[in-house]
């Protein structure tokens, strides 16, 4: 995956500094390894949950990540890579209000014990997968701004694809990276909460301007207009 990576973007690697080369190369590495661990806890996760709420065979946590996982040092060994995952910049990307994302809130209140749920662990699991989904991301696009940019973080120059994202001209890369959080984010949405949004969004289009509303006609008296029409028969 490095390696095609690379070969993408050889042509503009040969007017960029041996140093920022270096960056490119640890960029796009990150961004392989990252994205593997997100599909590595995605499927813990999606496993767990097919044992309907429990570890199946395995008898705790840790047995279950050494059986299920490839970690043979079972939590220790996840405790690592979450430790590794706290002091990235991933955690210092999330965009304001993180709480309001249920697993990445699970994975920021700190790591589960020895002891935790299934259900528990499979959301910790989910927000870890996140969380590398969102570093992955953000770690490719950063190899494609470099090579496109003058070997640069600083403002885009003009409009070229890093990643799987178009840049703004003029556009700052911590504003690029804050786009792409959103997007990644986007995507581990449940579908209920997606419906729930879309559902916000048609009553917020309900106009809420009284005066531009035409104001609902007087009921209609039928024995008013029957006298009436009795009076001027006389």
């Amino acid at each position: 995956t490095v390696a095609e990576k690379l070969s993408s973007i050889q042509k503009n690697l040969t007017d960029i500094p041996a140093d920022t080369r270096k960056l490119i190369n640890e960029s796009a590495a990150l961004a392989a390894t990252s994205k593997q661990s997100a599909t590595q806890f995605n499927d813990l996760a999606k496993r767990i949950e097919a044992e309907g709420g429990n570890y199946g065979v395995a008898s705790s946590a840790s047995d279950f990540l050494k059986k299920a996982g490839g970690f043979q040092g079972g939590m220790t060994e996840l405790k690592q890579e979450y430790t590794r995952l706290r002091n990235t910049s991933a955690i210092k990307m999330l965009p304001p209000g993180p709480a309001t994302d249920k697993d990445i809130q699970l994975v920021l209140a700190g790591f589960p014990s020895e002891t935790a749920r299934a259900g528990d662990l499979a959301r910790f699991l989910r927000g870890m997968a996140k969380l590398q989904d969102i570093e992955a991301s953000v770690a490719n696009a950063k190899t494609d701004w470099f090579a496109n940019n003058n070997g640069a973080l600083t403002r885009a120059k003009n409009t070229f694809v890093a990643g799987n994202y178009a840049t703004k001209p003029g556009e700052t890369f911590e504003d690029f990276s804050q786009r792409i959080v959103k997007d990644v984010s986007s995507k581990y949405r449940a579908p209920e909460q997606l419906a729930d949004e879309k559902r916000q969004q048609l009553i917020n289009q309900i106009p809420t301007n009284q005066a531009s509303v035409a104001a609902p006609a007087a009921p209609v008296n039928i024995r008013s207009q029957a006298d009436a029409i009795l009076r001027g028969g006389r």
